[in-house]
This record gives C-alpha cells, sequence and structure tokens, in this order.
C-alpha cells in the first residue's frame, strides 16, 4: 500500500525513504532494516505547506510505511471547539482538541508496540506508561455534573487501560463502571453554584479518579515521582493533596500552574518511554517510537511539540529520548521557532550528517527541522497526465502548471478532470481547462476552491471580491453588493480568513485583497462561470461599478487609477475607453512617458475575458485584423489608433497564463510596436525593445516587461 500511495506523492521521495528510514531505521515501504545510528534527541521534523500540499498525505503514507513495524502513534490535532471523531478506519489518526486528550491518544498508540522490559511482572505493573498513566488519570477530571463529558473521559480511559491491558477488551463496559464508581449520580449535579463548592466537588472528584487507579495498579512510583517534580513528600502533608491530585489541580487551574503541569507530563512521556527500553532492548537495537501528529499548527499540537523541544533543550535529562516525531504545519516556518534549520526537500538527504549540536544552552526552537513542501513541476503534472488512454494536447501539462503554479492539489484535481473528459471522448484544450468537469460532474474550480477555502461563507465573499483590485474598492464592492454576516466589515473578515489559512501574511491597502496569484487565478476563473447569469450581467454590474468607484477617486491616484478604471471597462466588455486613453497618452511627446505607457498597456492587457459567449475567439480575430466590423468603426481613423487596437486585443490574448502560446499573435506585437515606433520618434527606443522582448515574453510565457522596470 505504501507504494501505491508513494506513486502519487511525486517530490516526496527525499523526506520518505531518505530522511525517515534514517531516523527510524527502518526501510519505507518494504519490510527491512537500515543502517542506523541512534540520535539523542533527534530533530522533531516539521512537514510545512500550505491547503492542498500533500501535508496530510505524507503522513498517511509515512503511516502506511511504518504502523505495525515500530512503536507508532497517528494523531491529529483539531480546533479546541472541535469535537474528536472517531476515525472510520484503521489507518486514519484519532483527533485531539486538547493537550491531555493528545497525550491519552498517544498512550493509546504506543502503548501496544512499546517493548516490556519486565516481562514476568504482573499486568498491572509491567505496562510501559507506569508514571504518565497515572498522571493523565489524575487530570482528566470534569465539570461535576456534565454527564457528556464525563461519558467522554470516562471513554477515553477505558482505551488507555485497554491499550496498556489493564481493563480487558471491553471498552464500553469499561467506561459505564468508571463513570459509576467515580461518578455516582452526577455528584449530586455539581454540588452547588458556588466557587468554592464547585472547586471542592472537583477537588473530590480528582481523588476519586486517582483511588479508583490505584484499586487496578500500584501507583506508589509515580506518586514519588511527581513529587520529586514538586520537591515534596510522595504521600503529601497528611492535609495537603497528594502529588497526583496536585497535578490535575494544577493543571485544572490553568495559568502558570496548568503550563507547569504540562511540562510534568511531557516529562513523564519521555521518562517512561526511555524506561521501556533496557539493556536487552538496547542490545537488540530495537527501534524507538514514530509519533505522526496532523495539523500541530492547531493549539494542542503546538503545545506539545513547544514542550517537547523546551524539555530537550534542557540538555538536563537522566535518561535517552530517541523518539521520533514528525508533525505538520500550516503555512511556512513558525514565527515561535525562529532557530528552527530549514531544509528544502532535495537536501534532505544529507540533512543528518551534520554534527549535532550540543543540548544545554540552546534555543528550543533549534531541535526542528523544518520541511517546506514544493509545488509539482512539469514534468510530474506531466506524469499526472499520462494514466490518460488518449493522446493529449501536448501543451496541457504547461498550461495546468500555469495555472496552478504546480500546487499539488489544485494540479491533481485539473489533471483528474482531463482525465474525466478524455474518457468521455471530449477534446480537451489549454483552452478549455477552467471549464472542465469533475467524474461528477462538478465544474473543476469549484472543487478545488473548496478545499483550498474549506469555509463556504468566506469562499463565497472571496469569489466576487476578488474582483476588486484594492482594499477601497473591495470595501465598496461589499457595500454595493449588500454583504452581510456577522462580522463588522465583511472585507476584513475576508482578509483574516486568508491570513489565518496562511495564504498571505498582510494586506496592503492599496493591493489586491488576495495576494496569492494561484488563489487569485482561480477565484476569477470561478467568478466568472457563476456571475455569467442572465447573459453575465452580474459580472458586468460589479465591473461597471468598480470602474467608476474608480473614476471618482482618479483625483487622487492620477494615472494609475485610471489605468484600474479601463481595466474593469475592460472587463466589462467595454474596450473602446482604453484604446481611447492609450491613444490619448500615446500622443505625449515626453520620453519619460514611454515607460507608464507601456506599463499601462501591459496592465490592462491582464484584465480577466469577459465571460460573454465566443468573446475570447473575438480578441484574437480583432487581434489578427480578421474582424470586418473592427476596421469599421469611426473611432479607428488612423493608423496609430489601428495598431493600438490591434495591439491591446494581442496582449489581452496573450496575458492568459494557461493558453498556448500563440505565434501569430506574437507577430502581431513585432508588427505593431515597429509601426508605432516608426510613428513615434521620441519613444522609439523603448518601442523598439519591446518589439522585441515581449514576443520572446509571450512564447516564454513571463510577464511582459519594460524597460528599465523589473517585471513584477
Amino acid at each position: 500500500m505504501a507504494g501505491e500511495r508513494a506513486q502519487r506523492l511525486y517530490g516526496r521521495d527525499p523526506l520518505l525513504r531518505s530522511l525517515m528510514p534514517q531516523l527510524t531505521g527502518l526501510a519505507y515501504g518494504e519490510r527491512a532494516r537500515v543502517r542506523w545510528e541512534p540520535r539523542a534527541s533527534p530533530p522533531v521534523v516539521l512537514v510545512a505547506g500550505q491547503h492542498g500540499m500533500g501535508r496530510s498525505a505524507v503522513l498517511e503514507a509515512l503511516a502506511s510505511g511504518y504502523s505495525g513495524r515500530l512503536p507508532f502513534a497517528y494523531v491529529r490535532a483539531v480546533q479546541p471547539d472541535q469535537r474528536p471523531a472517531v476515525p472510520q478506519q484503521d489507518e486514519e489518526p484519532r483527533t485531539a482538541a486538547t493537550f491531555v486528550e493528545l497525550l491519552q491518544e498517544l498512550v493509546c498508540g504506543l502503548a501496544p508496540g512499546l517493548p516490556t522490559r519486565y516481562p514476568l511482572r504482573r499486568s498491572g505493573t509491567r505496562h510501559p506508561f507506569r508514571t504518565l498513566l497515572p498522571g493523565l488519570i489524575a487530570v482528566s477530571g470534569w465539570q461535576p455534573g456534565d454527564a457528556d463529558e464525563r461519558d467522554e473521559t470516562c471513554l477515553r480511559i477505558a482505551r488507555m487501560l485497554t491499550a496498556c491491558g489493564l481493563g480487558g477488551q471491553d471498552v464500553k463496559r469499561l467506561r459505564r463502571t468508571w463513570a459509576e464508581h467515580v461518578d455516582p449520580a452526577g455528584r449530586a449535579a455539581g454540588r452547588g453554584d458556588e466557587p468554592g463548592e464547585r472547586g471542592a466537588a472537583f477537588e473530590q472528584l480528582t481523588r476519586d479518579l486517582v483511588d479508583r487507579f490505584a484499586q487496578m495498579c500500584p501507583i506508589g512510583p509515580a506518586q514519588a515521582w511527581y513529587a520529586e517534580q514538586y520537591g515534596e513528600a510522595a504521600t503529601g502533608d497528611g492535609e495537603g493533596p497528594s502529588p497526583l491530585v496536585r497535578l490535575g489541580l494544577r493543571l485544572h487551574q490553568g495559568g502558570d500552574p496548568g503550563r507547569a503541569s504540562e511540562r510534568t507530563l511531557v516529562a513523564a512521556l519521555l521518562h517512561d518511554i526511555a524506561a521501556a527500553y533496557g539493556p536487552l532492548q538496547r542490545a537488540n537495537r530495537e527501534r524507538w517510537p514514530l509519533i505522526l501528529l496532523d495539523d500541530a499548527h492547531h493549539r494542542a499540537g503546538r503545545r506539545f511539540v513547544d514542550l517537547l523541544l523546551e524539555q530537550r533543550a534542557r540538555g538536563e535529562q537522566p535518561h535517552e529520548d530517541r523518539l521520533v516525531l514528525a508533525a505538520t504545519h500550516l503555512g511556512g516556518t513558525p514565527e515561535e521557532a525562529p532557530d528552527a534549520m530549514r531544509c528544502e526537500l532535495p537536501l534532505l538527504a544529507d540533512a543528518l550528517k551534520k554534527p549535532e549540536p550540543p543540548q544545554r544552552g540552546r534555543s528550543p526552537s533549534a531541535g526542528m527541522l523544518v520541511v517546506p513542501l514544493t509545488p509539482l513541476n512539469r514534468d510530474e503534472i506531466l506524469s499526472l497526465l499520462d494514466r490518460a488512454d488518449a493522446t493529449l494536447h501536448p501543451y496541457l501539462a504547461s498550461a495546468v502548471y500555469a495555472l496552478t503554479d504546480g500546487h499539488p492539489a489544485a494540479s491533481t484535481i485539473m489533471c483528474d478532470a482531463v482525465l474525466a473528459a478524455a474518457r468521455r471522448n471530449e477534446k480537451v484544450t489549454p483552452d478549455s481547462l477552467l471549464e472542465l468537469t469533475d467524474g461528477d460532474g462538478r465544474p473543476v474550480t469549484s472543487v478545488i476552491l473548496e478545499q483550498l477555502l474549506p469555509q463556504q461563507r468566506q469562499r463565497q465573499r472571496l469569489v466576487q471580491l476578488c474582483l476588486a483590485r484594492d482594499r477601497t474598492a473591495a470595501e465598496a464592492l461589499a457595500g454595493h453588493l449588500g454583504m452581510q454576516g456577522p462580522e463588522q466589515s465583511p472585507v476584513s473578515a475576508a482578509e483574516d480568513y486568508l491570513e489565518a489559512h496562511r495564504w498571505q501574511r498582510y494586506t496592503t491597502p492599496d493591493g489586491p485583497l488576495v495576494a496569492h496569484p494561484m488563489l487569485q487565478r482561480l477565484l476569477t476563473a470561478e467568478a466568472r462561470r457563476t456571475m455569467h447569469k442572465e447573459g453575465g450581467a452580474l459580472w458586468g454590474d460589479v465591473h461597471d461599478f468598480l470602474c467608476d468607484h474608480h473614476v471618482r477617486s482618479g483625483d487622487e491616484g492620477g494615472k494609475f487609477n485610471r489605468g484600474r478604471a479601463h481595466w474593469h471597462s475592460m472587463a466589462a466588455g467595454d474596450v473602446d475607453k482604453a484604446i481611447g486613453v492609450l491613444r490619448d497618452l500615446f500622443a505625449s511627446w515626453n520620453p519619460g512617458d514611454a515607460r507608464e505607457w507601456l506599463k499601462l498597456l501591459a496592465h490592462l492587457g491582464t484584465a480577466p475575458v469577459p465571460p460573454y459567449g465566443g468573446a475570447a475567439d473575438s480578441l484574437r480575430r480583432i487581434a489578427l485584423g480578421e474582424d470586418d466590423s473592427a476596421g469599421k468603426d469611426p473611432g479607428l481613423n488612423d493608423e496609430a489608433e489601428w495598431s493600438i487596437n490591434r495591439l491591446l486585443h494581442a496582449v489581452w490574448c496573450l496575458s492568459e497564463p494557461h493558453t498556448e502560446p500563440d505565434p501569430d499573435l506574437c507577430a502581431v506585437l513585432r508588427e505593431e510596436f515597429g509601426c508605432l515606433s516608426r510613428l513615434h520618434q521620441t519613444w522609439r527606443t523603448e518601442l523598439r525593445h519591446v518589439a522585441r522582448g515581449w514576443p520572446s515574453d509571450a512564447e516564454r510565457k513571463r510577464p511582459f516587461t519594460v524597460p528599465g522596470e523589473n517585471s513584477e
């Protein structure tokens, strides 16, 4: 199964087949060991990437390749307000919404596979988590009187006990037994509403949890260990709570005491794992546990990773720590990990060959290895398309790459849609990619956006707001469309959503609302599809409104805002205004205006093609001079205006990122720029320069560059 999954994980082999075998000592995808040099405190591997980059797919592949071969746990952290879900299949991860739930799931996953250091002891004393398990029982209290929370907590306790061989096989029966013995009659529904009464009820509940566990398993060693952490006697002072009860109360208190208790529990986890590997296990070079933690950017996962790194950075543990942790993170390198080592995928084979830095005194984040997932390249996209039975258009792989920038999820969905169309004997060209449907008949742009932007409300807002060219225009458009919601500002809510999901950092006032190029392309394509009703009336209304908005604010923004206004007029299908402003500016004899004129021309060419039937074909005919109606336009009454008209339409067609380079349109660029250079002696140098450069840019699908300016 691992081999099948890896076939779709293009470009991930350095992580799967090089780095992880070095850390675990086991080959990936085959039952074999590899040369293994155990590392003290191996780096925490953080697989980073945006939505759809394949972070979870990497962990799924690792789970498939290593489950059952070494002590193993697979957990997904979720939002604190999200209810943990029971996985439908054994290969799926368990979910944890809190730090304690995460540790409980680690016990359930690791306990069956950890080696037994004392196999001849009775079952109650030979389970591997003799320190952590009592601590987790002590911190598992719930609000007295809350039956739902009690049942969920007792179920997790029952699963931990069963995994450790302490509670038999009937988990549901064990859950009922604990609920009845520890919380009879809901403790009289919490014993009142006063804080003192609730606190006393919770303390008694914690004592009962510890006492109930003591009936199943000796807890004296655990009491002594936690007492040592607190610097107190193992049994308390006769009046105060025992160390285990104190642990539960401190965690429930939160704040500094709660963080100290969490730190103690992570120390207990490492202590128990190290204790499971005695001289015999070390002599046999038994492999150490592997933990896979998905979505570690959520609070529970982030807290666990931080505490593990803190524990390792102390450099004073009395035990070895060779636990291997691979986690995923939404976005790039975490801001709170400034000293983390970052290594690109192709260089991972040598990432562990560097000498280990001293642990004592180092920054905790120095123990983290961030592996950013890279996009697919054209050859890998071509491999996705090679599964087709029929011969496909030769430029499709490049067109898919131009639309998706190699984003794995977007590329895979689009390639699957191409294959589905090929099975239906439909002809697929680069121009038709955004009009494809998947195997179920759903528009491909909608399918991709649902995965990249999971929240429906914000996704629907962004489909319309993405058409605005800056934040002020987006605010005006939101008001024009009557967008409503619980938030005070729909635009701010959309910005916050994009930033929370790591699509962008900060939105500048004069920049686009959606700064991510691929996301902007897909949202615009979805807007063209969904706003095409009633002959494109909504599409035209939005762009007409935005055009008027920029015209009204033109005094503040000058030519730049005027360019934005005509950008929207072109998107609405009105090209005459853009041709007019280009013709007026062409009459300038100021040498410095040549660059501004070319920048405006290139900017106008990036306007989306209107969603009206045959618009793209009409643009090409006008650019090639084949549209008779354009030649009869009384407004085009001189050679310069005729050339500008053809030139603008050619630039408009060639600016589409996914279309195949058109040699005829490239020839139009050379001819018309050459013509204009003869008509405008002051701008002759710049126009002759772009007459050579822009056709080359178009052939290589690069943004048009202006002489003396860097490409944007």
